[in-house]
This record gives C-alpha cells, sequence and structure tokens, in this order.
C-alpha cells in the first residue's frame, strides 16, 4: 500500500495526519493492528484494566514506546504511575490503541471512517475525496448515533478540547436544523428496531396489524434516507448503510406469505441490498461484514414467515 500521508505539526492543534497526495473516496489510508487493548471483557466501553495496560506497555518496542509516550497527555504533571493510563484513555478508540491511527485529530464531519471488523485489526478509508495537504480527520464519536450539536459538544469535553469542525460551527436556524433532521432520522431508525424486535419477539402478531406497519415504517426508512442523502450528506455514511439495510428487511417482510403488502416503492429486498453493499464497500469491511449478517437474517425471515 502506497503511504499517502504524514504525521506533521498542525497550528492550534499538535500532531496530526496531513495528505500527501490526493486521495479518492472508498481507498484505504492505512491498515494497522492494536498494540494495545487493556479493556476489560464484559466490562463498560470505558472499564480498563491499568495494571494489565502498565505490563503491555512494558512489553513494547522502545520505539514503540517512546512514540506512545509522545502522545497527548491531559494531565502532563498528573501522576507519574497514572501516565499510561491517561494517555491510552485519551488515544484509544473504541477497539484499542492504534499507534499510528492516534494522530489523527477529530471532526464530527470526518474524512475517513476507522473501523474494525474483529476488534484488532483496523482500516481506515476515505469517506470523500481528500486532497492533498488536507488534513486527515476522524470522528472520535459514533457518526451513526446522529447525535446533536449539544450532544456531541458533552462527550467531546472528555478530550479537553472544542470542537471548531465544520458541523460545531452552525449557528442560528443552521444549526436548528441540523439537529432537528438529525434527530428525526436517529428517532425514525430506532423506532423501526423497535418494530422489528416486536414481530420477532411476538410471532402471533395479526397480520392485519402488522402490514400498516410495513407501510408506514418504509415511509418513514424512505424519509430517513432522504434526509441522509441531502440534509445531512456525508455526515453518517454509515447511518445510511443501516437505512439500506432496514429498507431491505421492510420489503422483505412484505414480500413473506404472512405479511404479504404492496409497498410504496416496487423495488426488491436485493435492490436495497445492493444499495447498502454499495455503500459498505465504500467505507471498509465491517460493513460489508454487517451487509452479510443482514442478509442471514433475511434467509431466516423467509424461512419463519414464508
Amino acid at each position: 500500500m502506497v503511504v499517502k500521508f504524514e504525521v506533521t505539526d498542525i497550528p492550534g492543534k499538535g500532531f496530526g495526519m496531513l495528505a500527501t497526495e490526493g486521495i479518492q473516496r472508498g481507498e484505504t489510508v492505512l491498515e494497522e493492528s492494536v498494540i494495545l487493548n487493556a479493556r476489560v471483557v464484559g466490562g463498560k466501553d470505558d472499564f480498563h484494566n491499568t495494571s494489565f495496560l502498565n505490563r503491555q506497555v512494558s512489553l513494547l518496542s522502545v520505539q514503540d514506546r517512546k512514540e506512545f509516550l509522545s502522545l497527548n497527555d491531559l494531565e502532563p504533571d498528573g501522576p507519574a504511575e497514572m501516565k499510561n493510563e491517561r494517555i491510552y484513555v485519551n488515544n484509544t478508540f473504541f477497539d484499542g490503541f492504534y499507534l499510528k491511527s492516534s494522530r489523527m485529530n477529530h471532526s464530527c464531519k470526518p474524512n475517513v471512517m476507522l473501523s474494525s471488523d474483529d476488534t484488532v485489526h483496523a482500516e481506515i478509508v476515505a469517506l470523500r475525496d481528500i486532497l492533498e495537504g488536507e488534513e486527515i480527520m476522524v470522528s472520535y464519536l459514533r457518526t451513526s448515533a446522529l447525535e446533536t450539536k449539544n450532544e456531541r459538544s458533552e462527550k467531546i469535553k472528555n478530550w479537553k478540547f472544542v470542537c471548531n469542525c465544520e458541523l460545531c460551527c452552525l449557528e442560528g436556524e443552521d444549526q436548528v436544523r441540523n439537529d432537528q433532521k438529525r434527530e428525526e432520522a436517529r428517532n425514525n431508525l430506532k423506532s423501526i428496531d423497535t418494530f422489528f424486535d416486536e414481530v420477532w419477539r411476538d410471532q402471533t402478531m395479526l397480520p392485519e396489524i402488522v402490514r400498516p406497519l410495513i407501510m408506514g415504517f418504509f415511509t418513514k426508512a424512505e424519509e430517513t434516507q432522504k434526509i441522509l442523502s441531502s440534509d445531512l450528506q456525508g455526515e453518517s455514511s454509515a447511518a445510511l448503510v443501516s437505512t439500506y439495510l432496514k429498507m431491505a428487511e421492510l420489503v422483505a417482510f412484505s414480500e413473506s406469505e404472512k405479511f404479504k403488502i404492496l409497498l410504496s416503492d416496487n423495488r426488491t429486498q436485493k435492490d436495497f441490498m445492493d444499495l447498502a453493499r454499495k455503500e459498505a464497500a465504500l467505507m471498509g469491511k465491517m460493513f460489508l461484514s454487517n451487509c452479510n449478517t443482514t442478509e442471514r437474517e433475511l434467509k431466516e425471515l423467509h424461512e419463519e414467515f414464508g
């Protein structure tokens, strides 16, 4: 893989990652493996074993340990025995600590996505075309959560900086509208998931009750797809993939023998799976795995409901 970035000083931010060549949407910028992971299995997302972490740090190569210790420490004058923990917490992504990826700065509207299909190996993929000399930015938050400005700001406080990205600089009606569209899309997706849970949990639900619900939630999914593709374009590709997958499942329900009903859109579940896969292919292996999982679930759906 041709390296198209460099780690360099970014005015006002410390170190960051800059593109040294143009990078195309869907191109893999970097692949690397976790070198530290002190998260306790079964614990909360932010719960980790400090003594285990210290042992892992001590086993790093001299160069890797030097680079790890050079990363941002939010309390450089704090207790020396807690330094590893402070650096780890401040620079770790969801599945562990990646040495090179830790140099990327945050944007709520990132131009790359970091994802892992196995919690060990990560890939950083360009979400849009990146120009030579442009900073490569990742989101420290899950963009699929579609959080509002205030919600994001509260979480960003954990890293002790104020985000000044394109989204966080929205003001007045623009900010209100962006927040409203995010909440609308998020609530629609959540309500569709609740519907799926109910149908699978209570398979005695009468078709005459379920059919209008399928139609109503498909309309919500259509509205969500339009919001993500227009009002929130480029803000959450992950949510767009999720929406297409939900549309495929709603169509599958509508095509089943038990709930058969015509929807406003005559596309098939395969059409929506193809849309999901097309988008996922530009984002990374994890998102393609999500598509494979949905394919298996659709097969089970047809086996269960005809």
